[in-house]
């Protein structure tokens, strides 16, 4: 019999969203099929998802920085933890997959160490600039069919200055949902009472989107004295912070409430009957349009309106043709004024199982020989040496409370 692994580099699976649902119907899919799975990651918090708890022990918070610039044993030493319980001898076949930038380097020098594919399936919305050594490095995976991306425009945004490339190189797989919403009970959600007008969002808070959606919600509200609005955001922020803010923000409105449920998987499905609009982007948007609700999709580059998810815009994550409109305005288009009326709009959200097939079919069609970058001796830009170095030098713990310190910051400069 064939014996199997596959290993995967993640940022989080604590929490839940479209990252952490990919990973869980990931590694259901595959030891469906009899692969062995470990899944690695170097977030923090609280394991959610019951399927993901067993890898709770795996966080290995240097995986967040590149490794150029640790010393040769620390890098050696973070490759035997991740290969601790793989011997390549014991497997037929061997896959490694990382979801980000620095995790693909990682995950290189763990596909060398085994002789095994390495494929990078980047699940990230955003792209930073980065060093002409790194973009060699991605230059060289793509040209191998090793790179994916999770929109047709990733790999653009990606390269984007580096290289041009062509309808037919802009390989993207898809992350299904198709198991987030099912006919469940739950208190928050049965005692929701529906009002003039119910806006719902399904989101981790902590995405750049949700502050600013807050505000043209709160906007809307203050147009529409008359009306008794409703937002129901299904999602947390890894602090906190988020919550607070927004709910600080409406305290004096008195047309507008706000309620905060925290993370659900899956999803009651009559949340649904409850919600007129939601508004949302990637794999939230294809959940409420596929329950048949009318959904609101933002780019998620500057956070303005795509358009309704199935009926004006196939995208929901980027696209080059946004609405003139604000959030706000929108909404009074759609639920004050009537102008955009669609018939109901059903988004199908195909099965993970036959999607992730598309994924090893992907993988099935890259390059047959084993290459592989040399990824430690590359130039990294002078932020990424002094994120490594701070890590170095406050230790994990400290460096982790800089960042939650950062991030709360940043969440209370957003207007």
């Amino acid at each position: 019999m064939m014996k199997k692994k596959y290993i995967i580099l993640t940022n989080v699976i604590d929490s839940v969203g479209g990252a952490q649902i990919y990973v869980r119907n990931k590694v259901k899919f595959l030891e469906e099929l009899g692969w062995t799975v470990d899944v690695f990651y170097y977030g923090k918090g609280e394991v959610i998802l019951s399927e993901l708890k067993r890898f709770k022990n795996n966080g290995i918070p240097f995986l967040r920085c590149y490794p150029q610039g640790y010393p040769r044993l620390r890098i050696n030493r973070i490759i035997d933890q991740i290969l601790a319980s793989t011997d390549k001898n014991e497997y037929n076949e061997i896959i490694v997959e990382s979801h980000e930038i620095p995790l693909a380097l990682w995950g290189e020098l763990a596909a060398k160490r085994l002789n095994c594919k390495h494929i990078i399936y980047l699940v990230q919305e955003t792209f930073p600039t980065l060093s002409a050594d790194i973009y060699e490095f991605f230059d060289f995976k793509h040209k191998r069919k090793e790179l994916a991306g999770i929109s047709k425009t990733s790999l653009e945004m990606l390269f984007h200055g580096h290289k041009e490339i062509g309808d037919s190189e802009k390989y993207s797989l898809r992350a299904a949902c198709s198991n987030a919403v099912d006919d469940v009970s739950n208190e928050i959600i049965d005692n929701i009472v529906r009002e003039d007008i119910n806006i719902g969002c399904i989101t981790r808070l902590d995405k750049p989107y949700v502050v600013p959606m807050a505000n043209e919600i709160i906007c809307f509200a203050e147009n529409y004295k008359d009306k008794m609005i409703q937002l129901v955001m299904v999602g947390s922020s890894v602090s906190g912070e988020v919550e607070k803010l927004i709910l600080n923000k409406i305290k004096n409105i008195d047309n507008l409430k706000v309620l905060i449920t925290g993370y659900m998987f899956p999803i009651p499905r009559n949340l649904f009957e409850k919600i007129d609009l939601f508004i949302g982007v990637s794999g939230s948007a294809n959940v409420s349009a596929a329950e048949g609700v009318l959904t609101l999709t933002l780019d998620v580059r500057d956070n303005k309106p795509m358009g309704l998810f199935g009926y004006d815009t196939d995208n929901n994550l980027f696209s080059d043709s946004k609405k003139d409109e604000s959030i706000s305005e929108m909404l009074q288009q759609i639920l004050i004024e009537k102008k955009i009326a669609p018939q109901t709009t059903q988004i199908t959200i195909n099965d993970f199982r036959q999607v992730y097939k598309e994924h090893l079919a992907f993988i099935n069609g890259s390059c047959e020989d084993k290459l592989y970058y040399d990824v430690k001796n590359l130039n990294i830009s002078l932020y990424d040496m002094a994120k490594k170095v701070t890590l170095g030098i406050l230790g994990v713990n400290c460096y982790q409370k800089l960042i939650d310190v950062r991030t709360r910051l940043h969440i209370h400069q957003i207007k």
